[in-house]
């Protein structure tokens, strides 16, 4: 039964915090694997699945895999995005680009 789940960040991305159920998992600065607090529900929501955002006119759009309800992104210059479920559509800060957000991929093992 896996144990840990590992992210794969883009590099404009330096943190990542995720929400599946009520269990957090942080994945800061240099951190790319933590425990799964629930193996079973949590492996099936990280188990090869990824988050994927589309980009607008000065916005960008997040799409959760089941299971995951929450994600945070701080990105390299330090601005930080909450996004609160899948398909909110949040408005960029100044300065920032849709190509700071491309495929945030989780495995577990």
């Amino acid at each position: 039964m896996a144990t840990t789940v590992t992210v794969t960040k883009p590099a404009g991305i330096v943190a990542v915090h995720a929400t599946s159920k009520v269990r957090y998992h942080r994945f800061e600065t240099g951190v790319t694997s933590a425990n799964l607090q629930d193996t079973s529900d949590d492996n099936t929501t990280f188990s090869g699945t990824s988050v994927t955002f589309s980009a607008g006119s000065g916005t960008i759009t997040p799409t959760f895999p089941s299971g995951l309800t929450h994600l945070h992104v701080i990105l390299s210059n330090g601005h930080y995005y909450r996004f609160e479920s899948s398909g909110q559509v949040t408005l960029l800060q100044n300065g920032d680009v849709t190509g700071s957000f491309s495929t945030i991929s989780f495995t577990t093992a």
